[in-house]
């Protein structure tokens, strides 16, 4: 049996992270960034929010999901438009943009074998020519490049590059706050 320490000993939970800890009175447990989902982050990057934008995320593309039949059926559009369309529906979730407004942030999906919802969602800031990206249990990192219409691209996270066909972008001008305290210097 592994050693522990007599915090852990003590909290008779061995499945609960170490890294995270209680906060107000509704057992809402705040989390790390370097726990957030690419989406969690990209939507909100606040600690605080990072639970609620998660689920809100998680109904919004399983109802979206399941209105096009996960790809099966796309009511008569190509599938560029309904990627399209989800990712400025997923747009809609993001906290409010308070920071260095003048900068072009695109909100960025990734799909991938005739997905209608994206499998990774990243930043792309077009004016600092930089390319924020994350997965659980990573800090944000960063490129020093950004994706061009109509080409293939490859995030900082990922192994290989989604093709043109695979990637969606919303303008959304700007970041979070949660996501300007947690940017990489560089």
């Amino acid at each position: 049996m592994p050693v522990r320490s007599r915090e852990e000993a003590d909290s008779g939970d061995e499945l609960r992270p170490r890294s995270r800890r209680r906060v107000g009175g509704h057992g809402m447990e705040l989390v790390t960034v370097t726990q957030m989902a690419c989406h969690t982050w990209a939507l909100s990057g606040n600690p605080e929010r990072a639970r609620e934008v998660h689920l809100q995320y998680e109904e919004l593309s399983n109802r979206l999901g399941m209105h096009y039949g996960y790809g099966s059926n796309l009511r008569g559009r190509t599938l560029m438009q309904v990627r399209q369309s989800i990712m400025k529906s997923i747009s809609e979730l993001c906290d409010e943009r308070t920071e260095r407004m003048g900068n072009r942030v695109f909100l960025c999906g990734g799909f991938r074998n005739g997905q209608v919802c994206p499998e990774h969602v990243w930043l792309e800031d077009h004016t600092a020519t930089r390319t924020y990206d994350t997965f659980i249990d990573q800090p944000v990192r960063y490129r020093r490049c950004v994706g061009v219409d109509n080409q293939p691209f490859r995030p900082g996270c990922e192994r290989e590059a989604f093709a043109a066909n695979e990637i969606a972008r919303v303008l959304m001008q700007g970041y979070t706050s949660g996501q300007v305290r947690s940017l990489p210097r560089g």
